[in-house]
């Protein structure tokens, strides 16, 4: 969930821009192994906060169904305290993600709708990148016993993740970090360790001062080919408005 300024159209929402947290969401149905044999999935549903990288909410479930989807956004839209017109969430387009539960949830809680183009995996990137982090993490297991199993490893190692993973497209926070305001505070005393360092051997590097990674003021989806900060927050490529189901 994420920042952003006033609502969006949905289905104009292929690019964004947002600064803060709490405004934007990503969400996606990637397919996680939970079977004993190779062949067999279970779908993860995972939601993310595109700013601070923060997951805030997964669950492994026996099959792809929208009425899960449905909750699992419930839940983080309450745990997080989103108020009205605040968030937009931007999904793919799975039946899960544009069946008539989640777009009637969407239209009660005034959370905006944003879904991917068509046959564009980009357009969804940090949840694919969150997902790509999971697999090739080293305790990521060739198969799961089982789906309590797969369960198991996911709240271990999202707790992981949120809390003790130092991102790299976050300064080296962690999502937690970020996503509850202590970044800049723990920036700063990055600083004072690295300007002590400076004083004591200089010659250690060279003729800069050392800073710390800077954490990103502003999180995008499909960003234009622009220098503009105030590129408008949609561009081109439209998505096709959702079928009527």
């Amino acid at each position: 969930m994420i920042t952003s300024g006033g609502n969006r159209n949905p289905a104009n929402a292929d690019r964004g821009g947002w600064t803060g947290h709490r405004r934007f969401e990503c969400f996606t149905v990637p397919a996680c192994l939970t079977r004993a044999s190779i062949n067999a999935t279970d779908p993860l549903y995972t939601a993310i906060d595109i700013y601070s990288r923060y997951v805030v909410g997964h669950l492994v479930a026996a099959g792809e169904d929208g009425q899960l989807a449905e909750a699992l956004i419930a839940d983080a839209a309450t745990r997080e305290r989103v108020d009205p017109d605040q968030l937009t969430v931007h999904a793919d387009r799975g039946a899960a993600m544009t069946c008539k539960t989640v777009t009637q949830l969407l239209t009660e809680l005034k959370i905006g709708r944003s879904h991917s183009r068509p046959k564009t995996s980009n357009d969804n990137p940090y949840i694919e990148a969150s997902f790509k982090t999971l697999k090739y993490d080293p305790t990521f297991p060739d198969r799961f016993g089982s789906i309590q199993h797969a369960r198991q490893y996911c709240d271990a190692f999202y707790s992981y993740y949120n809390h003790e993973h130092r991102h790299s497209g976050i300064g080296l926070h962690t999502p937690a970090s970020v996503h509850h305001g202590t970044a800049e505070q723990i920036r700063r005393q990055r600083q004072q360790t690295l300007d002590t360092a400076w004083a004591t051997h200089p010659e250690r590097f060279g003729r800069r001062r050392p800073t710390p990674p800077d954490i990103p003021h502003r999180a995008w989806i499909n960003k234009p080919d622009s220098t503009d900060p105030d590129e408008p927050a949609y561009t081109t490529h439209p998505s096709a408005p959702l079928p009527a189901r």
